[in-house]
C-alpha cells in the first residue's frame, strides 16, 4: 500500500520553499500538539493572497471559538495562500490521522486554505528573537508534518471535538496521572461503536499511547485505511504493511466512484460499505503502467454517499481470496463528501 501512496504523491508539484526535519524527527501525535499549543482556535479563513510570495504569515484568520487559551488583541496569521496553481483552493477536511496535502510538497507546514472555510488552528506566543518575521503576539507551531492548521467539516466536527476533549483531558490530569487518564478515555470511546467520532478519537488516542510508549504502531501491521485528498481528486486506501489492499478513487468531473486492487487477489464481487455490499461492474483503468491491477467502478447514488458518511461497521473489498475489510475510522466518512464534491454538477442534481 506504502507504493501506491508515494506513486500517487510523486504527481504533485513542490512549491519553491522547502524545510528539512532533522534527522529522528517524529510528527507529534494530535494529543501532544494540543498539549504544546497555547492557543487553539476555531476560525475562518478571512483573507489571504493569492500566491505564496515569501514565508510572511499573510492568511488572515477571523475567530469563531477559542478552543483553548486566550485570544490576543492583534490579528491571528498563518502562512500561506488562498489558491494552488491559480486556482482556488476548496475546503478538504481531513481525517485524525493524516495532515492537510500541502504539508508534504515541501514546506512541510499547511500552505493552502479555502476563503471562508472554517479551520481549527495552533498558535504559541512568538519568541522575541522571531518578532521581526512575525510580528504577531502570537504564531502558528511549526512541527513539520502536523495537523497545526486543519479543515473541518463544521463547528462540531471530528477534528473540534477531539480538540476539546484532549484539552479536558489535559486540564483535568495531573502529569503523573496523564497517561493512565488517556487510556481510560480510549477505553471508554472504543466501546462507543456506532460513533464515528469515538472510533476515530479512540484510534487517535491509541497512536499516542504507541509512540510515547513502546514507539511502534501497532495499527501498521494490521489491515487498515489510509486517505490522500488532492485539489483534483481523493482516494482511499485499504491495507498493511504486507498487503497491497484496494484502492478507492473519485476524479473530478467523474460520475462514479473507481476502485482498483491487485491482480492476486482474484476478482472482486463487491465493495462493502456501512454493512452493505455494492455491485462492482468491470472497467479498464488504469493507476499508471507501473501499477498493475484490475479496475471497476461502482455507481455512487445516495445508498452509497449515505454509507461512506455514515458507516461504522469493517468496510473494505469482497474478493475471490475473501473479504479485505477494516474499521473506517473518519477516513471514508471524509472520503465521502469529497467525492460528491469533486462530481460534475449535473450529476450531483
Amino acid at each position: 500500500m506504502t507504493r501506491w501512496l508515494v506513486l500517487f504523491l510523486c504527481l504533485i508539484p513542490n512549491p519553491t520553499y522547502a524545510c528539512s526535519p532533522v534527522k529522528g524527527y517524529r510528527v507529534p501525535t494530535n494529543f501532544e500538539l494540543v498539549g504544546k499549543a497555547s492557543l487553539i482556535v476555531l476560525a475562518r479563513v478571512r483573507s489571504g493572497p493569492d500566491d505564496v510570495t515569501d514565508m510572511a504569515p499573510a492568511v488572515e484568520l477571523e475567530p469563531v471559538r477559542v478552543l483553548k487559551g486566550v485570544l490576543p488583541g492583534d490579528p491571528l496569521r498563518v502562512e500561506g495562500a488562498l489558491a494552488w496553481n491559480g486556482d482556488p483552493i476548496a475546503a478538504m477536511p481531513t481525517p485524525l490521522s493524516l495532515s492537510h496535502v500541502s504539508t508534504g510538497i515541501g514546506a512541510c507546514v499547511r500552505m493552502f486554505y479555502p476563503k471562508g472555510g472554517l479551520v481549527v488552528a495552533m498558535f504559541v506566543p512568538t519568541p522575541a528573537r522571531m518578532k521581526r518575521d512575525y510580528p504577531g503576539s502570537m504564531m502558528q507551531i511549526f512541527d513539520p508534518f502536523a495537523r497545526v492548521v486543519e479543515d473541518v467539516e463544521s463547528e462540531d466536527g471530528i477534528w473540534v471535538r477531539a480538540v476539546e476533549v484532549y484539552v479536558a483531558l489535559q486540564a483535568g490530569s495531573g502529569k503523573a496521572g496523564l497517561r493512565a487518564a488517556v487510556e481510560r478515555k480510549r477505553a471508554a470511546l472504543a466501546v462507543q461503536r456506532e460513533d464515528i467520532a469515538a472510533q476515530a478519537m479512540a484510534a487517535d488516542l491509541a497512536y499516542y499511547l504507541d509512540m510515547t510508549g513502546s514507539g511502534k504502531d501497532r495499527m501498521a501491521a494490521q489491515t487498515h485505511w489510509k486517505y490522500l485528498d488532492l485539489p483534483d481528486e481523493t482516494a482511499a486506501f485499504i491495507g498493511s504493511a504486507s498487503l497491497k489492499g484496494a484502492i478507492l478513487r473519485c476524479r473530478k468531473g467523474g460520475t462514479a466512484l473507481e476502485v482498483y486492487w491487485p491482480p492476486e487477489e482474484g476478482e472482486a464481487s463487491a465493495l462493502r460499505i456501512g454493512g452493505q455490499n455494492f455491485a462492482l461492474t468491470p472497467a479498464s483503468l488504469e493507476l499508471s503502467p507501473e501499477m498493475k491491477s484490475r479496475s471497476a467502478t461502482v455507481a455512487f447514488d445516495g445508498a452509497l454517499d449515505t454509507a461512506l458518511r455514515t458507516g461504522t461497521a469493517d468496510a473494505g473489498m469482497v474478493t475471490g481470496n475473501g473479504a479485505i475489510v477494516a474499521p473506517p475510522l473518519d477516513i471514508l466518512q471524509k472520503f465521502g463528501p469529497r467525492c460528491a464534491a469533486l462530481r460534475k454538477p449535473a450529476e450531483r442534481n
